[in-house]
């Protein structure tokens, strides 16, 4: 049986055109139910296909990269071992049967947005066999497995070609998209406590304070720590909030298009540098695109 799914992305239409773009993904047990994981990289999404067969939604997350897909498919392997701790430094991985070797964990924002305070912990990794030129375009998608390839660790995201470096999503981030009853918001802290740090047992790492509670905030939790009781809050900022969806509306001949992060993300894969550079200076001025 085959392992990986290859999944095509169509985008919303942006000037009346749709875009595709192609991932990998794969089957995940969890709970006795089947899903079909993949990844979305922020843009917004028209429709999810396998060959001709249309593929539905079950989470579109909008704290994480994770995009979760029912499962109908029986002549796929499913993946049911994962290991959610953070690996260590140096621990062999394996990803497409490339060796992999762990450097660091590295706290990025999801969205890619520079100086975004609520980043995840991602698994960054180098190829072993640097003398291989290998092609890591399409491939956002697939398991990363452990030393043994018995489990899974995560889920390939990004690669950066200057320095070949992989970026890897841990699998815990993806049980926790699962078992969210919210994954619509993002959820911070008060920036009191902003500088502090904490010990996740699960991960086996410490983590800045609003990093945990991006992972651990959701619906109408709240956070005890030595006697206090801080609230998990919602970050309402219109850029990130209920946006994993372009928001258009038609005026006479012209479509006039909200700002949000979606839109920002399909922009720079689909325009030119100088292009973007107009519909920036566009931004500053209102939080509106007109085509």
């Amino acid at each position: 049986m085959d392992n990986i799914i290859d999944l095509t992305i169509v985008t919303q239409k942006f000037n009346n055109q749709h875009y595709n773009f192609n991932f990998k993904g794969f089957i995940f047990e969890y709970n006795k139910k089947n899903y079909i994981i993949t990844i979305h990289h922020n843009l917004p999404i028209h429709k999810i296909t396998y060959k001709s067969i249309e593929l539905f939604n079950v989470i579109n997350s909008c704290w994480n990269e994770f995009l979760i897909l029912e499962c109908n498919f029986s002549n796929f392997i499913i993946h049911k071992k994962y290991n959610i701790s953070l690996p260590k430094k140096n621990v062999l991985l394996y990803f497409n049967n490339i060796e992999i070797i762990v450097y660091d964990i590295k706290f990025i924002p999801f969205n890619n947005l520079n100086n975004y305070p609520y980043k995840l912990p991602y698994i960054e990794c180098n190829i072993k066999n640097k003398s291989h030129n290998y092609n890591f375009k399409g491939l956002s998608g697939m398991p990363v497995y452990n030393d043994k390839k018995d489990k899974i660790i995560g889920i390939f995201s990004k690669y950066n070609i200057q320095d070949n470096t992989l970026y890897i999503i841990p699998i815990y981030i993806l049980i926790k998209t699962l078992n969210k009853i919210d994954n619509n918001n993002i959820y911070t802290v008060n920036n009191y406590l902003v500088n502090q740090t904490i010990f996740h047992p699960n991960l086996k790492y410490i983590l800045p304070i609003n990093i945990y509670f991006l992972l651990e905030g959701d619906k109408n939790m709240i956070f005890y720590k030595k006697k206090n009781i801080y609230n998990y809050i919602i970050d309402n900022n219109p850029l990130l909030y209920n946006n994993n969806y372009i928001e258009y509306y038609q005026f006479s001949d012209n479509i006039v298009y909200k700002y949000n992060l979606r839109l920002l993300t399909l922009l720079n894969k689909i325009l030119k540098q100088d292009e973007l550079i107009d519909i920036f200076k566009q931004f500053q001025q209102w939080n509106w695109l007109i085509i």
